[in-house]
């Protein structure tokens, strides 16, 4: 029988989880792990990414288990032997670390819809009181580049929304375009 596990880590070990290194293969480590005098696992972060992400910073759905990495049975599989090895586990969650730029994160559509007053507005690192005169009150994301004058007249407005299941590109100047389709 293992002892208890500590809430305190002793030593870590770092495993960047991704589709081709899922929690079952990390699980498959815990013999090895444990034999080395770890004490906690250290994870990648684990919330639904960008498909095929291979860092997991690119949050898409921070209400559910990345499926690609094994879904919520697999980390709950992973804990299991985990604790049945004496180790801990430790996962890195970056609230503020969500992908943008496409329309694959429900939570940017609905702030691209619905601006300031979007209920995940406060989510997101926006400039919403940028001091540009031209920049006041619009939609303003931190990796637009400035001066607001090279960008497009469509990227400048936060008040155009597109129509139901319209697609819009927004073109930035050393930026790629963005293409996004609004859901429903």
């Amino acid at each position: 029988m293992k002892s208890a596990i500590s809430s305190r880590p002793r030593a870590t070990m770092r495993l960047q989880l991704h589709r081709d290194f899922t929690f079952s293969d990390a699980a498959a480590l815990a013999s090895y792990v444990a034999g080395m005098g770890i004490s906690h696992v250290y994870c990648s972060p684990i919330l639904t990414a960008r498909a095929g992400s291979i860092h997991g910073y690119d949050v898409i759905d921070p209400g559910t288990v990345n499926p690609e990495l094994g879904g919520e049975q697999g980390l709950r599989d992973l804990v299991a032997v985990l604790r049945s090895h004496g180790l801990g586990l430790i996962v890195d969650i970056v609230p503020n670390h969500m992908a943008v730029g496409a329309a694959d994160n429900p939570w940017w559509t609905d702030v691209l819809r619905h601006g300031q007053s979007s209920r995940y507005a406060k989510f997101f690192d926006i400039d919403w009181e940028c001091e540009d005169p031209p920049c006041v009150g619009r939609f303003w994301p931190p990796f637009w580049a400035r001066p607001m004058e090279r960008l497009s007249p469509m990227a400048t407005s936060a008040s155009r929304t597109p129509p139901k299941g319209r697609s819009f590109v927004i073109l930035i100047p050393n930026y790629p375009s963005i293409r996004q389709t609004m859901p429903g």
